[in-house]
């Protein structure tokens, strides 16, 4: 007899322990969040003091609490310092910081969600850019992709300024988003995301922590897992979550300009600030886990000297890889990437099983899109492919494309996983430099449109 629960309809909470719970023994019942009636199961991450320390997967009982014993709460002392940045006592900067949301305004309830949780942030300086990216006949047959009118009264409509771009991809609405910008940091999150009060407030943080940190990403969290498709991304792929432990990462031997490009070591990055022990590993596998486009932020200095490839990425023909590009221009200046947990984002993923497979597939395009992307403009990414070895995540992938079985790690139950999500991204690989040397011929044609 099959007892495996069917995917999906899991409950997703972030619940915040309270301050006084310090090092002391809480129970499920003694939060407002349960009972979770309805649900079998939960996805939940605790929170103290605004710093995430535990991701739990729960089985609830028929009274609609978990089954599991409630963690261990972190003291008051054990939580300083947790995200990498300057210590509690030292003077935080507050530079203001704008915001940008590139929409082709397809979900305009996501939108609306979206741009609602940005007015609502805690953070005492910021302005949002909302880049209207909808295709060219439906900004003719609508006049505004946003009202000020969608969000109360009380909240910071005025601070939400929309601008046209009229040339079709992610890449091309963040570029134009931070020409616009008024911040020294530009914050990029996606239209189908509702962000966390503490958001840029964790971003900020981490920027705070060193002038060599040029970009921060932070953690996505999913918005429900109400279907099978929803909780297949998060175990095929781990989802967007990059865990809870503050990371950074560098590539250590110097500037681009004052390296040995025949020796391995130069497309070697190494991470510190993880709980265990990392080696270096290839730039090439780095760039795709250091963080998502839903959740990033950068010095507006760097961006505009080092701008997205707006032949990549969504809406592009390569499809995507936009977000990998830039996080390999900014290890490969010589600057670090740090990760910080406690800037949070709640993100929508796709709910049916075509989108999914269409999803990876673009995945698998953008990746490759990407590697070509980088060859291109600098032959010596050729040698470092060459000597750092192809990617391992390539070869997994190619190896398990046809049996289906998920390689997934920190799962809690084993699963068989429809084979045709690695058939998509494999499939995807396969045209990425194809459909890369199309993209940029199209910015060519879009650039010179008068």
């Amino acid at each position: 007899m099959n007892t495996k629960q069917p995917f999906g309809h899991v409950a997703v909470l972030l619940i915040d322990v309270p301050d006084d719970h310090a090092g002391a023994s809480l129970s499920w019942s003694d939060l407002p969040e349960f009972p979770k009636l309805g649900y079998q199961r939960a996805r939940v991450y605790l929170r103290f003091k605004g710093i995430p320390f535990a991701k739990l997967n729960l089985n609830l009982d028929d009274e609609g609490y978990p089954r599991e014993q409630f963690p261990a709460v972190p003291t008051a002392s054990s939580d300083a310092n947790v995200d990498g940045c300057l210590p509690p006592e030292t003077k935080q900067l507050e530079p203001l910081v704008t915001i940008v949301v590139p929409t082709a305004g397809l979900r305009p309830d996501l939108l609306r969600r979206c741009v609602t949780s940005l007015t609502a942030l805690n953070y005492p300086a910021f302005e949002i850019v909302l880049v209207d990216n909808r295709a060219q006949s439906m900004w003719e047959k609508q006049s505004e992709v946003w009202d000020d009118t969608w969000v109360s009264e009380h909240s910071s409509t005025s601070k939400v300024r929309v601008v046209r771009e009229g040339r079709p991809g992610a890449s091309f609405a963040r570029n134009t988003g931070v020409g616009v910008a008024q911040g020294e940091i530009v914050a990029f999150t996606d239209d189908d995301v509702e962000v966390d009060v503490n958001w840029l407030s964790g971003l900020v943080a981490a920027f705070n922590s060193s002038a060599d940190v040029m970009c921060v990403t932070g953690l996505v969290i999913p918005a429900e897992l109400e279907t099978e498709a929803q909780e297949l991304f998060e175990i095929y792929s781990g989802g967007f979550d990059r865990g809870l432990a503050p990371r950074s990462w560098k590539i250590q031997s110097g500037t681009s300009a004052n390296r040995n490009f025949l020796k391995r070591t130069t497309f070697l990055v190494t991470e510190s600030g993880s709980s265990e022990p990392s080696p270096a590993q290839s730039l090439y596998v780095v760039m795709g886990t250091c963080g998502v486009g839903a959740n990033m932020a950068v010095r507006r200095d760097f961006a505009l000297r080092c701008p997205f490839d707006v032949a990549l990425g969504a809406g592009s023909i390569a499809q995507g890889g936009e977000e990998g590009r830039f996080y390999a221009d900014v290890l490969w200046a010589g600057f670090v990437i740090k990760y910080a947990p406690s800037a949070i984002v709640r993100h929508t993923h796709r709910r049916d099983m075509h989108a999914l497979n269409a999803q990876m597939q673009g995945y698998g395009v953008g990746y490759t899109a990407l590697i070509t992307s980088l060859i291109l403009d600098d032959l010596r990414h050729l040698v470092g492919l060459a000597i750092c070895g192809a990617p391992t995540a390539i070869v997994r992938l190619v190896r398990s494309a046809f049996t289906g079985q998920s390689a997934a790690e920190g799962r809690d139950r084993q699963a068989s996983y429809p084979a045709s999500l690695r058939r998509s991204e494999f499939s995807g690989m396969m045209l990425g430099p194809w459909r890369y040397l199309q993209s940029r011929r199209r910015v060519r044609a879009l650039n010179h449109v008068p």
